[in-house]
């Protein structure tokens, strides 16, 4: 099957919605080969022994997935690896949700977590010069793109926003929003091919006022959570199909949405609904080619052939005993008495 539907109708269906399409996939076998690069950057920028081996074993992992992470933490330069961990929000949030895509299989432990800047914390950087920190970051941009030239991931999950300098390559690349969160394309580099998922970095839901917006809060960790859903499925070739996807973007960004209807208005989640998505039928032709596709799309669509046919073929190991599995806590629980539900009959014009 080349897709799984995720859908919803109220807040109470999202959780278990992406739980069921959690797959509990895990890699081959790990790669080391871009760690001398990552090293000879360290020692380049003159990078302290702390920050060198946190980098490195955050860049240590199966080598079918990679999640770009900006700035991972902001005293890796100062503390051993335990201490930060610890005390990053981010990579916490990073490891609880690739925990829950991958059913327990996978964690910051085993994922390969490269910061896109990598040694060039904010704390470095305000204690430079402007044009310190200009020749430093055209260094450190420089090393990332070696470092990930010597990777062959299948997925690629970006969770950074901001632009990359004038490095316009890597801003295209690398670099995501919120509103494309989820949204998957090919990438090609010297030849290999990947997929990217659009994610965002962890500390814009964090950063969500949860008194003022619980709903916008609640939605921007369900969506983020989605993100790496979404990757989880595309490392055995399968898409997330249903409008589950899409109305998660619309309500991180504006809530929910008043819909008008004959005889009066609804306030519903469901910004985009079943009519207005494709149905499986559709899903399927374009997948046999029956309609139209542009280069991404067909670059896309074989990537994915080429990972099912692994998956069926057994080359993809996947945990299937059912065990105690320790996830996340669900954030509706937290602040979700915050939001007033959403009522069920219509409002008269």
């Amino acid at each position: 099957m080349g897709h799984v539907r995720f859908d919803f109708c109220d807040l109470e269906d999202i959780r278990p919605g992406l739980l069921k399409c959690a797959i509990g996939s895990y890699g081959a076998g790990t790669i080391s080969t871009h760690l001398d690069q990552l090293r000879k950057l360290g020692s380049t920028l003159n990078a302290t022994e702390c920050a060198r081996k946190n980098a490195e074993r955050l860049a240590t992992g199966y080598e079918d997935l990679v999640v770009v992470l900006q700035e991972p933490s902001d005293i890796a330069e100062d503390v051993p690896y335990h201490k930060m961990f610890q005390s990053s929000t981010a990579l916490q949030f990073v490891d609880a949700s690739l925990r829950l895509a991958f059913k327990g299989q996978r964690c910051v432990e085993n994922t390969i977590i490269l910061d896109i800047r990598p040694y060039r914390s904010n704390r470095v950087r305000m204690q430079q010069e402007e044009h310190e920190n200009q020749r430093e970051d055209e260094e450190v941009y420089k090393g990332f793109r070696g470092i990930v030239s010597l990777l062959s991931p299948k997925v690629f999950i970006v969770c950074q926003c901001q632009p990359c300098g004038e490095q316009q390559d890597l801003t295209l690349n690398f670099s995501s929003s919120t509103k494309a969160s989820g949204r998957i394309k090919a990438y090609t580099q010297q030849g290999k091919k990947s997929i990217r998922v659009a994610s965002f970095h962890p500390m814009y839901f964090v950063h969500t006022d949860q008194d003022a917006e619980p709903l916008k809060r609640i939605m921007r960790e369900y969506l983020f959570d989605a993100t790496f859903i979404v990757a989880a499925n595309l490392l055995v070739g399968r898409r997330l199909s249903g409008f589950g996807l899409a109305n998660l973007r619309h309500c991180a960004s504006d809530g929910p949405v008043a819909r008008c209807e004959p005889n009066g208005i609804r306030f519903t989640y469901q910004w985009v609904g079943k009519d207005d998505m494709a149905s499986d039928n559709l899903i399927q032709m374009k997948a046999l080619n029956l309609t139209s596709r542009d280069k991404g799309e067909e670059d896309l669509e074989a990537l994915l052939n080429e990972y099912r046919k692994q998956n069926d073929k057994g080359q993809i190991p996947i945990h299937s005993k059912h065990g105690t599995l320790h996830l996340k806590r669900d954030i509706l629980d937290e602040i979700g008495f915050k939001i007033p539900r959403l009522p069920q009959q219509l409002s008269p014009y």
